[in-house]
């Protein structure tokens, strides 16, 4: 193996850091929250560069906004007819 084996890691990983921190914040974008609690989520994933992303989606903080046609289709729903 040669020398540029470990810089390619290198690159890879800061590459997946900064793509999961996108994708929380494009995330986060569709939440309810407000600007303190935001910069605080946000906080949390830079700060956290590999655990923080997944925190800041499985959590869920704040309500969801309800946009397009999966929010409508999800409040029009009917129970199903007990048995």
């Amino acid at each position: 193996m040669n020398n540029i084996f470990p810089e390619i890691f290198v690159v890879l990983l800061i590459a997946c850091m900064v793509g999961e921190a996108l994708l929380a914040a494009l995330y986060l974008r569709t939440r309810s929250l407000s600007m303190s609690e935001y910069f605080g989520w946000a906080l949390v994933i830079v700060l956290v560069p590999l655990l923080g992303p997944f925190l800041a989606i499985a959590v869920r903080p704040g309500q969801a906004i309800n946009s397009g046609r999966a929010g409508r289709a999800a409040t029009q729903r009917r129970p199903l007819p007990r048995r």
